[in-house]
């Protein structure tokens, strides 16, 4: 087991899982290659069987407040994850599977076709129950960019799908009826420089020379931004941010510095081996 900060991320050949104790760290992960775990095997898949190239057979996790969760995997023939199986235990059951994944492709160029996902609800009672909260169908044109998709789930719920295409111009979005975002422009260095949307609101963007934003116009018709007025103009200048001519905030490499209630706050990153 290798501890980075705070976290704990084992990365093991062990045929026996082993033990997280939530609540021990903010995060443990550990990943399995060429191990087997038929417990998370389904009826009709072969997910936490070995894989010898590289891919993840399987996988453990524990946060303070999830607590142990699984994940196994399988893979089709061209090496593109085809089912995530999920369970709290590591004993997989097909009516559970809280938080699984299906993906099916539609060419060879590792465009998906459909996608299938569940994920948690709340009743009216306040508990906690499981169901499809995606099941997304992908339409492509010949140029292979994206043209519609549809949500065949709940769309209150999750992803809401698209009844329009999206719009392009020299491969750029110009349209995207998910955001309802009915206009992007582009300047002549090809970066998104006004976004309009159904309602009148906009987004309008200034560069430098090199397209490093210096700063964003935000203009809205109906809902007030974070600044109480119906207009906001954020500057960035080398890390610095101001919302309208007031502090926001400093970035740095470990993190950010911003006012707070009390005082200037300090915020860092929590970085494992990954990043």
């Amino acid at each position: 087991m290798q501890y980075i900060g705070q976290a704990a991320v084992i990365i093991s050949t062990e045929s026996a899982p082993y033990t997280i104790i939530p609540g021990s760290g903010l995060f443990a992960l550990e990943l399995y290659y060429d191990e087997q775990n038929s417990g998370l095997q389904g009826a009709n898949d072969a997910a936490g069987t070995p894989r010898y190239n590289g891919d993840i057979a399987w996988m453990q996790w524990a946060a303070p407040i999830m607590g142990d969760g699984y994940y196994g995997f399988e893979y089709d023939p061209l090496n593109r994850i085809r089912v995530a199986n999920f369970s709290f235990d590591g004993n997989f059951t097909e009516t559970e599977n809280e938080y699984g994944a299906r993906y099916s492709y539609a060419d060879g160029r590792g465009n998906i076709e459909d996608l299938w996902r569940r994920g948690p609800m709340i009743n009216s009672m306040g508990q906690t129950y499981y169901q499809a909260i995606d099941s997304l169908q992908f339409e492509y044109m010949p140029d292979n960019t994206i043209y519609r998709v549809t949500e065949q789930a709940d769309p209150d719920i999750s992803y809401r799908g698209t009844v329009n295409s999206y719009g392009y111009s020299h491969g750029n979005i110009t349209t995207d009826p998910v955001r309802d975002i009915t206009e992007i422009k582009y300047n002549i260095l090809n970066l998104p420089y006004e976004v309009t949307f159904l309602n009148g609101s906009k987004i309008k963007v200034v560069y430098d020379g090199d397209g490093q934003v210096w700063r964003k116009i935000l203009t809205s018709t109906t809902d007030t931004l974070p600044n109480g007025l119906y207009t906001m103009t954020i500057d960035y200048i080398d890390g610095f941010e101001y919302h309208d001519e007031v502090f926001a905030s400093y970035t740095h490499p470990q993190g950010r510095v911003a006012p707070g209630p009390d005082g200037i706050n300090c915020e860092y990153f929590l970085r494992d081996h990954l990043g």
